[in-house]
């Protein structure tokens, strides 16, 4: 970690979405870890509201 890192940085990881150009798949990413994942288009908010992909990445984020 950082010095410069913002507070909670570590603890409240940042999950984006990246559309790849797939009809049915997007990335969901943590641009400071390089994690990713595919996720389907049609659950994109749903995944990045509360899900068990996000609250297992933030348990080992």
């Amino acid at each position: 970690m950082s010095a410069n890192s913002p507070a909670g940085t570590h603890l409240d990881p940042m999950l984006t979405s990246l559309d790849i150009g797939h009809p049915v798949y997007a990335a969901i990413l943590d641009p400071d870890t390089a994690f990713w994942a595919l996720v389907d288009k049609t659950r994109v908010a749903d995944t990045l509201a509360g899900s068990p992909l996000r609250d297992a990445y933030r348990q080992h984020a």
